[in-house]
This record gives structure tokens, sequence and C-alpha cells, in this order.
């Protein structure tokens, strides 16, 4: 009877011990999201497999539709994931998506391993789609889990909105919840690249943990490339003193008293546009203002919604120590038909911190008139207003705008303040017909690149030839094969509008000397809708003439060029080609001896 007693209880011991071991190896001991917008959170157990997977939005439940990802390693489920989200239009294919992976754990050891998985399985992933992602990486514990939980987010997309957050503390998680990844992170990136402050609390650690892959590491030239995004970087004590020397020396100019009203921008074309422009975002003067004035104008806003236009710069520093409080200022703006009315935020001196907020902007396609109190920003001008930009502020950034124009904008006296809030929309002068051929640049230094570097692409003007003229060039393509070059944003956009449709694009630029003839796409206005291709070009230790047909997309360039991209058209992207050089663009007539609609390439 004893030895049956022993017996059965090693039986149920070992009964026991299964039943517990089954029940580990269901259970997560730490958690994976996986935010794009779609967001998903994976539970994965001891063994690093997936024992659950949560949709914590709708999209995260359409990408998960379908998928069974339970048993899957960390990097098989990613990769699903990722596809998915590709196949679903969640992955835009101009390579400006955002992919965070948050590992979220207690253990750093596990948390560095989490993340190694995850980007194993999105660089495949994105390797078979043949795609380019910025690939964003960070590790939270498990309380911030919990926290996020309550809130219906994943804990990666509340540690990327509590960034946000920390650089303008109006910002409340409702308005991010719903947001894609890369808005937020272009929010971010623009609220510390404007940022005046030199303190490390202001500064945003996006940053994996040192153990995490490097940026070199994650990137596949086979067929895609993955970025890794980098903050900016807090500056050191030296630079600090250089800045604030500068503010000290630009502070103490004297400026003339001026005296109401006081126009900061009226029909002037001598304003400039701080970087040329934001993202695909650009800026420039118009003849599109009331009676066909010049006005500011910004486009492509829809492509970059959380993004604030370029900062105007004014010639001159406007004296503004005599204005009172109960002053106005007063803006005429228009910003077309839209869905929905839009409010938008007026940021002065460069500090988001000192803005004003206009009421909603009706949707009439003509200039309102809005009148805004001054006086809570008044003692945080210092007296001067120097620079001013624009800014969607409704919680879906500019929610349907595509451009803004801005055609006054004045500090007034109670009594001026106009009466009632719109002017009569009047259609633009007509502009006359430019002589071809017209020079968009020929070999210059006046022009800027946004970004100046690409990955490792790296944009300049140098100086070359036995006649040392200066040319645009690219440089490092390969180890970029897929990415865009940073766009050449031109001093002051062409005005094409009156130009006839049979005309063509020439460019005068070399290759250098590559294994296969080479087509390039140019990316026109920062669209791929004002997109050409030009044939294949031949390699040449020369300069060519391409000429490409743009008759196609005339018409949607919004009657100016403003900047250029220039990005492979071929298979392998760059593979075969290192560096690029342009020493002209123009638009010409297509050549007389061809027919109009194609493309052509002759060599010097």
């Amino acid at each position: 009877m004893k030895k049956k007693f022993i017996f059965l209880s090693l039986a149920v011991i070992l009964i026991g011990v299964s039943i517990g071991s089954f029940a580990l190896l269901k259970t997560p001991v730490s958690y994976l999201s996986i935010d794009i917008n779609p967001s998903v959170e994976l539970g994965v157990n001891v063994l690093n497999k997936v024992v659950s997977a949560k949709g914590y939005n709708n999209d995260g439940e359409i990408i998960l539709n379908g998928k069974d990802l339970v048993s899957s390693t960390v990097s098989e489920a990613v990769n699903t994931l990722i596809k998915s989200a590709s196949e679903k239009g969640f992955i835009a294919d101009d390579g400006s998506t955002v992919v965070s992976v948050t590992s979220e754990t207690d253990n750093q050891n596990v948390a560095a391993q989490l993340t190694s998985y995850a980007v194993d399985g999105a660089m495949s992933a994105v390797k078979e789609k043949g795609e380019t992602i910025t690939l964003l990486k960070n590790s939270v514990p498990l309380a911030s889990r919990e926290k996020a939980e309550k809130l219906s987010l994943t804990a990666g997309k509340l540690n990327i909105i509590e960034k946000l957050q920390a650089l303008d503390p109006s910002v409340t998680i409702d308005e991010y919840k719903d947001a894609k990844i890369t808005d937020i992170v272009n929010k971010i990136k623009y609220l510390e690249d404007n940022s005046n402050a030199a303190s490390s609390s202001t500064t945003t650690e996006i940053n994996p943990p040192s153990s995490t892959s490097t940026s070199e590491n994650i990137t596949s030239n086979s067929s895609t490339s993955l970025k890794e995004v980098t903050p900016t970087k807090v500056n050191d004590t030296k630079t600090d003193e250089k800045k604030t020397e500068s503010k000290t020396e630009e502070n103490s100019e004297v400026l003339p008293v001026e005296q109401l009203p006081i126009s900061l921008y009226s029909s002037e074309t001598d304003v400039t546009f701080k970087n040329g422009n934001w993202g695909s975002i650009t800026a420039a003067i118009s003849k599109e203002g009331i009676g066909g004035t010049n006005c500011i104008k910004y486009e492509n806003l829809l492509k970059n919604p959380y993004s604030p236009g370029p900062t105007i710069v004014l010639p001159r520093a406007k004296n503004v120590t005599n204005v009172k409080p109960t002053d106005k200022l007063q803006l005429k703006m228009d910003i077309g038909t839209v869905t929905d009315s839009q409010p938008v935020k007026i940021i002065f001196n460069g500090d988001p911190n000192i803005s004003l907020i206009t009421p909603k902007l009706n949707r009439t396609s003509g200039f309102e008139i809005v009148t805004l109190d001054i006086s809570n920003i008044l003692d945080k001008l210092n007296g001067r207003i120097s620079k001013l930009s624009f800014d969607g502020a409704g919680p879906n950034g500019w929610q349907g705008v595509n451009y803004l124009l801005v055609d006054d904008i004045s500090i007034i006296s109670p009594a001026e303040a106009a009466e009632g809030n719109s002017v009569e929309p009047v259609q633009p002068a007509p502009v006359k017909e430019e002589t071809l051929p017209l020079m968009i640049y020929n070999h210059t230094d006046n022009v800027t690149f946004c970004p100046p570097h690409w990955g490792s692409i790296k944009a300049e003007v140098v100086k070359m030839g036995e006649t040392n003229q200066n040319y645009i060039s690219f440089s490092n393509l390969k180890n970029n094969v897929y990415a865009p070059t940073p766009d050449i944003v031109f001093q002051s956009p062409k005005n094409i509008s009156g130009i006839s449709s049979s005309v063509s694009l020439k460019l005068s630029l070399n290759i250098g000397e590559t294994r296969y003839p080479q087509a390039i796409k140019l990316i026109i206005n920062g669209s791929e809708e004002t997109s050409v291709v030009t044939p294949k070009i031949q390699s040449s230790s020369a300069m060519q003439d391409i000429y490409v047909d743009i008759s196609a997309i005339k018409n949607k360039l919004g009657g100016q060029i403003a900047q250029i991209a220039v990005e492979s058209a071929a298979p392998n992207g760059f593979a075969n080609v290192d560096s690029l050089y342009i020493g002209e663009i123009s638009i010409v007539k297509s050549p007389a001896d061809e027919p109009t609609n194609q493309n052509y390439t002759s060599t010097r």
C-alpha cells in the first residue's frame, strides 16, 4: 500500500509539473508593440515565442485579420505584420513611413534581444516587398504597459506621444491617439530643431539602448534600407555660447521705433524662407494675393500634415516695444476650399511657445480677415518680431488643407480692426508667357538642400572641371540604393504658368562610369504625382544633355518649379551609380526633329 501511495504521489507531481510548464509556455513574460498606425502588441513567452497578438485600434485589427501568429518566433510575427501593413496600404511608397518597435520588459537583456528579433523581421519584410521604411526602436518597463493599456494605447505609442508632450505641454494624448507614428515623429523633430533651450530636459531621447543594433547593422543594400531615427543632440557648451553671443548681438541692434499700423508683411518680395521647405512643404512668393498682389504661399501641406511651413524671415526685425496689450494682430488669409474649417497656428520668432491660434477659417476660396488678441505674447517677444511661421492647429494637423495664402500681416489699433471677416476673392493677374529657354539652375550656388543628408547620401554644390564651375553633387548613392536624394530647393521658384505645354525639361548631368545604363526619376515639387522618368543614361565621363517631356505633368505643378529630388528608376536602384552631378536644369522647346511625347538623350 505504501509503494502504491508513493507512485501515486509521483504521478500527481509529474502531472502538476507538466501543467505548470504548459501554463508557463502560454504566459507572456514580455511584450513587443509594433506601431505605424496600425498598432499591434505581441505577447512573448520565456522561449521568445509569440503567445498572444492584440490589435489596439481598427487598423491593427485589419493587419491582424487572418494572421495566426501564436507559436511564431518574434521575427516571423514582425515580418508577417509589416508585410500585411504594406499590402493593406499602411506603408507609403516614398519611404517616408516610420515604424516603431518597442520592447516592454524590465530586463535589459531581454529588451535588446526582442529589439534585435524585431529588426530582423522588419528588415526581411521590406526586403521581400522592395520598400524603404524608417525603423524607430524603443524599450520601456512593464509599468508603462499598464499605464498605456488603461488608455487603449500600446506602450510604444504612448512613449512617443509623451516625448512630444515633453516638448509641447499643450499636446494631449487624445489629439495624437489616432495619429500616424510618422506624423508624431515629424512633429518631435520640428520642435527639437526649433527649440531655443539648451538643457537636456528639452531634448527627446528616442535612441534605443546601446545594446541594440546600429543603423549600419540594419541596412540591406541588396534590395532596400532601414534607417534609424536619431534625435537632435543637445548642443555642447561651446555651441551654446556661440548661440547666446549671436542672440545678444542681434538683440543689441537698434531698431527704428514703429508706429501703428505696423506692417509685418504686405506684398513684399524680400522675405526669405528658412530651410527652403519642410519635408515636401514649399514656401514661395506668389501673385495670388488680393488683386493679384504678391502673397506668401505654402503648398503641399497634405504631404506633412503635422509639420509647420518654412519659417518666414523678415528682411529686418520689427520694433514692437510700443505695442499695447489692447492692440491687435490682423491677417488676410486663404486656405482654399476644404472639407472642414481649419484653425491655423502662428509661431513668432521661431519659438513654438510664442504663438497664437486663429478661429476656424471657412471653406470658401476667398481671403478672410482674421483679428487676434496679442496681449498674452507681448512680453515673450522681447520687443521685436523677426520671424513667423504657420502650422495646422487642428487635431489632425492641416485637416485636408493643401495650401495656405497669406496676403497681409500687421499690428493695428482696436479702432483700425476691419469690419466683417472676409474679402471677395480676386483672380490673380495674368502671367505673361516666359521666354524659352527658362533657366532653373545653371552652375550657380544659390540652391539649398533639404535635408543636406538623406541616410548616407550627401548633397552639396562643388566646383569641378577646368573651368572650375559649380555643380550640384550627390554622393554615396550606393549606400542608399533605393532612397531618393535630398531635394534641390531653388532660391526663387520658377513661374511656369505661362509657358506652352510642348516643352521639355533639360538636364545637363553626369553619372560617371557605370556597369549598366541608368534611368532616373525626377520628383518635382516633392510629389510622386509630378514625377517623370528619364531614358536610360549611358555610362560616360562627360556631361550629357537629357530631355524629358513634362507636358503630362505641367498642369499639376501649380504654376511653378520649386524643388527637385532625384531617385533611381532602375530595378536595382543606385547599385551601380555612386555619384551624380548636375550642371544645368532648364525648360526648353522639345527637340524640333523629334516628337514631343518622347524622352531623349544626347551626349555633349
